[in-house]
Formats: structure tokens, sequence, C-alpha cells
């Protein structure tokens, strides 16, 4: 048995998480954010905007953003190696939690004050990405719960 399942006996709600986390990954190397000029090159993907948030005093930011491009790759992850529910909304949690943490931690003095007036593609995609996550998710814990009640009966 190889160390990746087959993906053909993935159930329909994991392959479409796994398009969430892809959306979710791909949308945050897009252009994502419209940073002012003055910020390194105004509009910036995950990385750049790490990069340009990566000084004194902000630093955390730079992690936050960074980890949350990280946990849709992870979801990628748990997709290929694993078929377990809890591993998904775990990496779906931790994401989520280090996106919300990065946005409202955004220093002040970019004056971003409404958080769409600084989005762009690839953090709508992403935004797409992470809800189809969370709704194939919640698909899927459904399904298990109707099997635990049908048992039941």
């Amino acid at each position: 048995m190889s160390l990746i399942e087959n993906p053909q006996k993935k159930s329909l709600d994991q392959k479409l998480f796994a398009v969430g986390m892809v959306l979710a990954f791909i949308g945050l190397l897009l252009p994502s954010f419209s940073f002012p000029d003055w910020v390194k090159g105004g509009t910036s993907n995950v990385l750049s905007a790490a990069a340009a948030l990566n000084q004194p005093g902000f630093a955390y930011n730079a992690t936050f953003i960074v980890v949350f491009w990280l946990a849709a790759l992870s979801g990628i992850a748990v997709f290929l190696l694993s078929h377990s529910l809890i591993g998904e909304i775990l990496v779906w949690f931790i994401g989520a939690g280090f996106g919300l943490a990065a946005t409202i931690t955004l220093p002040k003095y970019l004056e971003v004050a409404p958080v769409v007036g600084y989005a762009s593609i690839g953090s709508y995609l992403a935004c797409i990405g992470w809800t189809l996550a969370l709704v194939a998710w919640v698909i899927g814990a459904s399904k298990v719960k109707q099997a635990g009640i049908r048992k039941e009966i």
C-alpha cells in the first residue's frame, strides 16, 4: 500500500475540500493585496506581503500570513495522505484563525480600514476556496452523522 491514498476512492465532499484548498493556495500566490505604493511594490501575493510586513514590531503579521498559506498546503496534504474529517477541520480552523489574526492585526500605517478595500483577485479566490472547503467538510460531517444514526436504528 502506498503512502498516498487513491484519490478515486475519495468521496465527493473530500474532493471538494481539496479543490477548495487548492483554490486558496493558488489565490494566495496570485496578487492578493493592494498595499499603498510606498510599501515595496503596491500589489503583492502572500510571500511579498510577508516580506513587506517582516519589520520590527510587525513580524507576527508576516508569520500569520505565511501560516495561513501553509494551512492551505496542509489541507491538500491531508486530502492526499488521509481520509480523516478531523484532520480536515483542524487544518481549516488553523488556517482560518491565522488568516483572521493576520487581517485583524494589520499595521495601522497601511491605512486599509475596510478589509475588502485592499483585497485583490487572489484574496477573493482564497476566500472562495476556504468557504468551499468548509462547506465540503460540513457535508462530509453530516454524512458521518447520518450513518451513525442509521446504525442506531
